[in-house]
């Protein structure tokens, strides 16, 4: 099915779903911004708890995805046939949601070497919801120039 389509008949379906996906790994960031000493914390603060179970989010959206008919592969690797294949709405979400989930999972683990090293992080895992390599960046400069 054509990409415009789905979003003339599918707008606020698709709104909601983009929406929900980006809210989807918000309790996980706040589990490891917030001050919290608890035996549950470490365990969904775990690089094989958030991003494991939002997998299965990602594993539906690509069912949608083909159920809905896929999107019409790139002829080839130019960037106009890359931006028509990234405007179907289908792709745009499923590559929303792996981005989210790959964000969650670099957070993990920032927050499990922060707990070794006793360091707080928060300014780090804030840039790493947002901006995902930054706030790595910015942690693994941290590491190395001030906590040898």
């Amino acid at each position: 099915m054509n990409g415009w389509l789905i979003e003339l008949f599918a707008h606020k379906t698709l709104t909601q779903a983009l929406w929900g996906i980006l809210a989807m790994t918000a309790p996980f960031w706040g589990i490891m911004l917030l001050p919290i000493r608890a035996r549950w914390v470490k365990l969904l603060a775990s690089p094989y708890c958030g991003p494991v179970l939002l997998s299965f989010v990602l594993l539906y959206f690509f069912y949608l995805a083909l159920s809905v008919g896929p999107p019409e592969l790139p002829q080839g690797f130019d960037y106009r046939n890359s931006k028509a294949f990234v405007a179907h709405p289908m792709v745009l979400l499923l590559l929303v949601c792996n981005i989210q989930i790959l964000h969650l999972f670099l957070g993990t683990i920032i927050f499990r070497e922060a707990k070794k090293r006793k360091m707080k992080v928060q300014a780090e895992l804030l840039l790493t919801w947002v901006l995902g390599p930054v706030g790595w960046l910015c942690f693994v400069l941290r590491t190395q120039l001030f906590h040898k």
